[in-house]
């Protein structure tokens, strides 16, 4: 009996231990997408090898110029969108998703996507809010808003001032992928 005991015990233990380690593989998993650099801009593109758009470094975050909205370039499974909000901003249709995590090692942390709309791509930055005590700042638009705008003023700015270097970059990456697509055929 106490051997059985044990065993139970043991088989429970490495369950548990396997699903904390699942936890955290799936939290840092692989992301199929690429990145060749140019002068200082990142060109992305994906295992397909179709063109995703371009990442610039600012401060501790990305921002990304995406082609497409929708891209989950460099974004984690784990995060869950609770909100979404849209507005107008100097122009600019912006869009807000909030996101609280869900899994085990960071749960109901509080996150921000900010999307911009431009001429030639959606401009996408993350925003942590881990330091968002109450949680009805994200039940507000306008405490929204005050988190958000001084993070969309400032890609607009980078946008308006690299606009020629981020379509120059995708530009130059987007024909490599195009030669070495047809160097393959």
């Amino acid at each position: 009996m106490k051997k059985r005991i044990i065993i139970v015990l043991g088989f429970m233990s490495l369950l548990i231990i396997g699903f904390l380690f699942s936890q955290l593989w799936r939290y840092n998993d692989y992301n199929p997408y690429f990145v060749e650099n140019y002068d200082g801009f990142d060109f992305i593109y994906n295992k397909e090898n179709d063109p995703v758009g371009v990442s610039l470094q600012d401060d501790t975050e990305y921002i990304y110029f995406l082609k497409e909205r929708d891209s989950k370039a460099y974004i984690n499974d784990y995060n869950k969108k609770q909100h979404e909000y849209n507005w107008k901003y100097e122009g600019y249709e912006c869009e807000v998703e909030l996101m609280s995590s869900t899994s085990l090692w960071i749960y109901g942390k509080k996150s921000i996507y900010v999307f911009i709309k431009t001429d030639d791509f959606w401009i996408r930055r993350y925003v942590d809010c881990s330091n968002i005590q109450n949680s009805s700042d994200f039940e507000n638009i306008k405490n929204i808003q005050d988190i958000v705008n001084p993070y969309i003023t400032k890609m607009i700015n980078i946008y308006e001032k690299y606009h020629q270097q981020i379509i120059q970059t995708y530009q130059n990456g987007s024909e490599e992928l195009m030669r070495s697509k047809d160097e393959l055929v």
